[in-house]
């Protein structure tokens, strides 16, 4: 009997924090949904913990879900079935954008974007580019995974990359 090929899973979850922030709230009130935050869930059995990749704070970094879960409460998950091969490529890829900086700037860019759009203006850019964004960050392991982003990554938020995950789910392509 030929033997299945091994899947393993990795997420995209989205959260927000469990005590007032006032980015976590203006993300909220622009984006029109319940979350403020994108990662990506790593499950590790070799390690017995979940890592979590983001970008928070100063840096992009890992945590655990243990730490996530301290300050954030996990609004919904979207499972992505990988190859280990291909597990291991979302590592070398985290690995690699480890300790760049936050993108401080570059989130008042991305809430321009969102006003902009929403006020008509659909083809606006992100004017700033430096660091990575929670959203921006979680693009770009998608990115590496295969799935088709829009081009401009500085520019995503949170609610495109929930927009993204959810046509791919509902046809059967995570």
């Amino acid at each position: 009997m030929p033997k299945k090929p091994i899947k393993e899973q990795i997420f995209v979850g989205f959260s927000t924090t469990k005590k007032f922030n006032i980015i976590a709230s203006l993300i909220h009130f622009f984006e029109q949904r319940p979350y403020s935050h994108v990662y990506v869930r790593i499950p590790s059995q070799s390690l017995g913990r979940d890592l979590i990749y983001e970008a928070s704070g100063l840096s992009v970094h890992f945590n655990s879900k243990n730490s996530l879960l301290s300050r954030s409460k996990i609004i919904k998950e979207y499972a992505i079935n990988v190859s280990p091969g291909t597990k291991v490529k979302v590592l070398q890829f985290a690995i690699d954008n480890l300790e760049k900086p936050y993108g401080g700037l570059q989130l008042v860019g991305m809430i321009w974007v969102i006003l902009c759009r929403r006020f008509g203006w659909k083809h606006a850019k992100n004017p700033f580019h430096s660091g990575f964004i929670c959203s921006e960050l979680v693009a770009a392991v998608l990115k590496e995974l295969g799935y088709t982003m829009p081009e401009d990554l500085n520019s995503v938020g949170p609610r495109e990359v929930d927009d993204i995950l959810k046509t791919l789910q509902d046809s059967n392509k995570l």
